[in-house]
């Protein structure tokens, strides 16, 4: 698995789906990896099992959002790769567009069959925090930040092999993911709990 959260410590709806999934099929036998995205008060990389997940974190530049949005698809891309010549995977599993991205696009990432798990469009998401932390702008730079984060998610849905789409009552998104580059032949729907 592979997401821009961490697992580590579930606070948020990401954290928590993210944390659901893998603890379940740990507990039902499989060996379940997660790479993701450092804490941001992390000063070094961490690598620790919980519950039978191994979760193998990178860290990201927060000094600028290019640097932040680099740095997460490089750090994905390095550590998925690490991780891969280790011990082989028999699917990979991405949650969010930038780690996910960089562990698309890896060398190792490309051979195996993927899922894409689509929850909302992260550009709407991103755009729904403005303002609400330093990461999160207005004006130009969201404007830009919103931009890149369609093109990464659009290119994420593009070299998928399959997108599971999480569907609430009376929710758009299914639509919404074939509109952001996922094909439809691509496209698995799941109702909520």
């Amino acid at each position: 698995m592979v997401s821009d959260v961490s697992p580590s410590h579930p606070l948020g709806g990401s954290e928590r789906m993210l944390w659901e999934q893998a603890r379940r099929l740990a507990a039902r036998g499989h060996d379940v990896r997660v790479v993701n995205r450092a804490d941001p008060d992390a000063t070094a990389p961490v690598s620790v099992e919980r519950e039978r997940v191994r979760i193998h974190q990178f860290l990201a530049d927060r000094r600028s959002t290019t640097r932040f949005i680099t740095s997460s698809i490089y750090g994905a891309r390095r550590v998925v790769s690490e991780v891969l010549a280790r011990e082989p995977a028999d699917v990979l599993h991405v949650h969010q567009p930038l780690a996910g991205y960089g562990a698309l696009a890896s060398r190792a990432g490309a051979l195996l069959p993927s899922l894409y798990s689509f929850y909302s469009p992260a550009p709407l998401e991103y755009r729904s925090r403005r303002g609400m932390t330093a990461r999160h702008r207005a004006g130009f730079v969201g404007a830009t930040g919103t931009a890149m984060l369609w093109a990464i998610e659009r290119a994420c849905l593009r070299r998928a092999g399959l997108v599971h789409v999480l569907r609430l009552t009376g929710s758009r998104r299914p639509r919404t993911a074939a509109r952001s580059g996922a094909s439809s032949g691509s496209l698995r729907i799941g109702q909520s709990c």
